[in-house]
C-alpha cells in the first residue's frame, strides 16, 4: 500500500493510492510459474529441470495384508519362497512333513468307522448297547476229598471187655454212636468199603454188619451178652475207629 500526499497548503485534502490488488496478482503469478517450473522438473527429469539437484519428492505406499494364511502360502510358493514350517503341535501323533515349495500337500485318505453292533444298536435307540461278546464264566471251584475207602474190620477178646476195630486208608468222620434196637449204632462219614458186609467173631458173642447209604455207611454192631458198657475213640497211624464192649467189671 502506497501513500502518496501532496502538502501545497493546509487545505489541501490528502490522496491515498492503493495498490495492494497488484501486489496480490504479483505473487499469484509468481506462485503460478514457480508450480509450472516444479511440474516440468518431475516430469521431464534432471535434463529439463531447473532444479535438478534438488530433493526430489517421493510417493509412499502401505501395503496391507489381508489374504488368509493358506492364500499367502500358496502365492509365497508361487514366487519361489520356501514357507515357514509350522511349529508343532502338542499332539501324540507325529506331524506330517511340510509340502515342498511349489507342491500341494498331499490329500489325506478318509478312513470310514467301522460300524459296531453295539454302535447301530445305538443309534436305532436310545437304549444302552448290549454286550454281544459271550462272558467266559468262571469254573466252581470244588472240594475234592481225597476217597476214604475202609480196609479192614477186625475183632478180637481181651480179659474185661471185646475190641472191634475199623481201619481205613484216610481220616474217619463218624457220628456218636448209640445202642438202638439191641444194637450199637452210627456212621462212617464219606466212606467206602471193599469188604464183607456182615462179619460173625468166633472169640467173642458178637457180630457187625455194614450198609451202603449214599455216601456214608451205616454200622451195625450186636451187643455182647452180659454187656456193661461201650467206649469209642480214634487212633492214628494208621487211621482206625476202636469200639471196646465191656462186660466184666476191671
Amino acid at each position: 500500500m502506497f501513500f502518496r500526499s501532496t502538502r501545497n497548503n493546509s487545505s489541501d485534502p490528502i490522496i491515498i493510492n492503493d495498490n495492494s490488488i497488484v501486489v496480490c496478482l504479483a505473487l499469484t503469478a509468481l506462485l503460478i510459474a514457480a508450480g509450472l517450473i516444479l511440474a516440468r522438473t518431475a516430469v521431464l527429469g534432471e535434463a529439463g529441470s531447473l532444479y535438478a539437484g534438488s530433493i526430489q519428492p517421493q510417493a509412499f505406499r502401505l501395503i496391507i495384508d489381508t489374504q488368509p494364511a493358506q492364500k499367502k502360502e500358496s502365492v509365497s510358493a508361487a514366487a519361489g519362497l520356501k514357507p515357514e514350517a509350522p511349529k508343532p503341535a502338542a499332539l501324540s501323533a507325529p506331524l506330517s512333513p511340510a509340502p515342498e515349495a511349489g507342491k500341494a500337500a498331499p490329500a489325506m485318505p478318509i478312513v470310514p468307522k467301522e460300524k459296531t453292533a453295539a454302535a447301530v444298536l445305538a443309534k436305532a435307540g436310545d437304549q444302552p448297547p448290549i454286550d454281544l461278546q459271550p462272558r467266559s464264566e468262571a469254573p466252581v471251584q470244588t472240594t475234592v476229598f481225597p476217597e476214604n475207602v475202609l480196609t479192614t474190620m477186625r475183632g478180637g477178646r481181651h480179659p474185661a471187655f471185646a475190641s472191634i476195630v475199623f481201619q481205613a486208608s484216610a481220616k474217619i468222620d463218624y457220628d456218636r454212636p448209640r445202642i438202638r434196637e439191641c444194637a450199637i449204632r452210627f456212621k462212617l462219614k464219606n466212606t467206602t468199603s471193599r469188604l464183607n458186609s456182615f462179619r460173625k467173631y468166633k472169640t467173642f458173642d458178637s457180630w457187625a454188619r455194614l450198609e451202603k447209604t449214599g455216601e456214608d455207611i451205616d454200622v451195625e454192631i450186636g451187643l455182647l451178652p452180659g454187656l456193661i458198657r461201650f467206649s469209642s475213640f480214634l487212633m492214628e497211624e494208621p487211621p482206625r475207629l476202636v469200639i471196646n464192649l465191656y462186660d466184666k467189671d476191671e
